[in-house]
């Protein structure tokens, strides 16, 4: 059967609710979404439970995590380590090749990683880039 978005890309990079949940639904529509994580799994691994994040418990207990499998169904998986070159690298090989990108990171972390619209639109000029940033909080 064919959906709608078949022949769609989409690069994610988001966290608990917002981002995951959008591309949950563009991967229900078809859309092949590969999603980015740290080495040390996304914030929204750690819900454990309705109302709350249990951080002991986290991932590594073994217990299912129903609303990180809801928010991340039909999607594709890989970790890499932003902070380095080599990890980055992987992700501009693929933007080449990517019709979306997405994410919920602050505007200051995505510039930082290199992960920004200038710089991702140098490698795919015709990139599609959602960025839906969470409010970036300040000292004092």
């Amino acid at each position: 059967m064919t959906a709608i978005l078949d022949d769609i890309k989409v690069l994610e990079m988001g966290h608990v609710v917002a981002i995951p949940s959008a591309g949950a639904m563009l991967a229900d529509w078809g859309a092949e979404v590969i999603k980015l994580e740290p080495l040390t799994g996304e914030m929204g691994r750690g819900i454990t439970r309705t109302g709350g994040v249990d951080r002991v418990k986290k991932y590594a207990s073994g217990e299912v995590n129903w609303v990180f499998q809801m928010m991340n169904r039909n999607k594709k998986g890989l970790a890499l380590d932003l902070k380095k070159e080599s990890g980055r690298d992987i992700i501009y090989k693929l933007i080449k090749s990517t019709d979306v990108f997405m994410s919920n990171y602050e505007l200051s972390t995505l510039n930082r990683l290199k992960l920004d619209y200038d710089s991702l639109g140098r490698i795919n000029p015709v990139l599609f880039m959602s960025s839906l940033p969470v409010m970036e909080q300040r000292a004092g």
